[in-house]
């Protein structure tokens, strides 16, 4: 146990997820969202101001979006888009440092409990180099005991995309 260790302290390390509320949490949602956005030009298609406009800004008006917290200080978020009660994007943000301590697991949790009742499936375009979120795709599929369907490729205006699969969670 190294010296900085809670356990070692007596310390607690308090997670929760919180739902995004304007005036009420959207400052810790702006904070967190603004360490994210190198991250999420990487990893979406299509260009990031159409990202914001089409996902973020309708997510954020439906308060479509879940912050996580590590005792009060924001570390990660999902912010989702419903459209027909389907989620048909979004995006999950981590802080570096929190990865790897199953947390992104615990926050779509989190949100597909707070959603069991808005939406019938949820789908996300997930590039193929992205071998943790696809694990973790399947991962949530089996521990909610629901059908997982892979697309083996995107058509896009630009043509077909065989870099990108669509994964779709629903209930069996």
């Amino acid at each position: 146990m190294n010296e900085q260790s809670p356990q070692k302290w007596g310390l607690f390390i308090m997670i929760k997820v919180e739902r995004y509320k304007l005036f009420f949490n959207s400052k810790d949602f702006e904070k967190i969202y603004n360490q994210s956005i190198s991250e999420i030009i990487k990893q979406t298609h299509g260009p990031y101001e159409s990202f914001f406009k089409e996902v973020v800004l309708i997510s954020l008006s439906k308060n479509h979006c879940f912050i996580l917290f590590e005792n009060d200080n924001p570390i990660g978020y999902e912010i989702v888009k419903i459209k027909n009660k389907k989620i048909e994007g979004g995006f999950t943000f981590i802080l570096p440092e929190h990865r790897g301590k199953k947390y992104s697991f615990l926050l779509r949790e989190k949100m597909f409990d707070l959603l069991k009742t808005e939406i019938d499936e949820f789908s996300t375009f997930i590039k193929n180099s992205n071998v943790i979120s696809i694990e973790n795709a399947k991962k949530t599929a089996e521990i909610f005991n629901f059908n997982l369907h892979v697309s083996d490729s995107i058509i896009t205006p630009d043509g077909v995309n065989t870099n990108i699969k669509k994964y779709t969670i629903f209930p069996k």
